[in-house]
């Protein structure tokens, strides 16, 4: 069973995107019914100001975005089996490892897309 198939195997999804900005952060969010090879848009909502405000349905898997102040996207090319800790270093050479969350997706050839944000910035 793919990733796809587990994550939509409940029939409903919450996504949710953390906006971070200078004073605080925000939050859109939509909750969707897959139906056969559709998806019906349940319900969405844009800036709320607090997570709680966050209405996710009970038993439902959640996508989370987290975009704004403090992230850095950049594409590089490297080898397929580069560690996480080189790909950091193409884009911050003198930054530690353990200090950053790294994301990273496959690009075509030997590209990726990186994002990379502080963990003390996420965890706050």
């Amino acid at each position: 069973m793919s990733w796809s198939d587990r994550f939509f195997e409940s029939r409903t999804v919450v996504g949710i995107e953390v906006i971070l900005t200078e004073e605080d952060s925000l939050f859109n969010y939509s909750v969707l019914k897959k139906i056969k090879n559709s998806f019906e848009l349940l319900h969405a909502s844009g800036t709320a100001q607090t997570i709680e405000a966050v209405n996710v349905p009970a038993a439902s898997p959640v996508c989370v975005a987290v975009n704004g102040k403090g992230i850095i996207h950049k594409k590089i090319y490297a080898p397929e089996n580069a560690e996480d800790r080189f790909l950091l270093s193409q884009i911050l050479p003198a930054a530690n490892p353990e200090d950053f969350f790294l994301q990273k997706i496959k690009a075509s050839g030997d590209g990726f897309f990186i994002s990379v944000i502080r963990k003390n910035i996420v965890n706050e």
